[in-house]
């Protein structure tokens, strides 16, 4: 009897199909992640821009959504491992504007970046550390903190926090006033020889600061167009 040369090739083929169902249930929907089915607005109600995992399975969001499967939640949220809203995590009022950038300390505390000034009413220039059920913890204030957004957070090895965004170190000079509004942070400052508009950290005008006559503005727009 000549032995079977189709039995290597067969057990191949055997083993190429267990490992293709493999990797396609890894990149599958699981149906056990189970947003309610409100229609439209099922989840966040607006973009996500950061996402974190805590040990315990549960997940730390946070964006451009002001609501969650209908329930008020402004810029950032925890769910459960379910997909369902936590309402262990309560953050009060929370962010007063989008949170870029999440990272769950190993103590269990939670670093957030982004756009907002406040949390739950208090001052905190867009960087804030919150204690495991969402209020802030009063123990990490940075003071006036960063001038700008913050877009990332990393920890170091030796729990030092690293922060990255659109701040600077001041070479635009001392900030006159500051505003929000539906395009982002506008600045107006003074570094001694000018008086500078910027958008974010971009220069967008400028004028002598010991120019004679009453100040002109300073826009986006050429004064002839």
């Amino acid at each position: 009897m000549r032995p079977s040369h189709n039995l290597p090739f067969a057990f191949i083929a055997i083993l190429l199909l267990a490992f293709s169902s493999a990797f396609a249930q890894a990149g599958a929907n699981d149906p056990t992640f189970n947003l309610e089915d409100h229609g439209q607005y099922d989840g966040p109600d607006d973009a996500v821009h950061a996402i974190a995992y805590q040990p315990d399975g549960k997940v730390l969001i946070g964006g451009m959504f002001t609501a969650y499967d209908q329930t008020p939640r402004h810029y950032l949220a925890r769910i459960g491992t379910d997909g369902h809203l936590d309402p262990g995590f309560d953050q009060g009022e929370g962010p007063s504007y989008l949170v870029n950038a999440i990272v769950v300390q190993p103590d269990g505390k939670i670093l957030i970046g982004g756009e907002f000034v406040t949390y739950d009413g208090t001052p905190r220039n867009y960087l804030a550390r919150l204690n495991s059920d969402g209020s802030l913890d009063t123990d990490f204030d940075p003071g006036s903190g960063p001038s700008g957004g913050v877009t990332s957070i990393v920890l170091g090895p030796g729990g030092e926090i690293l922060i990255a965004g659109a701040f600077d170190t001041g070479h635009f000079g001392e900030t006159l006033h500051k505003e929000r509004n539906f395009f982002g942070v506008l600045r107006v400052t003074r570094d001694g020889k000018f008086i500078k508009l910027i958008h974010g950290t971009t220069l967008h005008g400028q004028q002598r600061a010991d120019e004679p006559g009453p100040p002109r503005p300073m826009t986006y727009y050429h004064q002839r167009g």
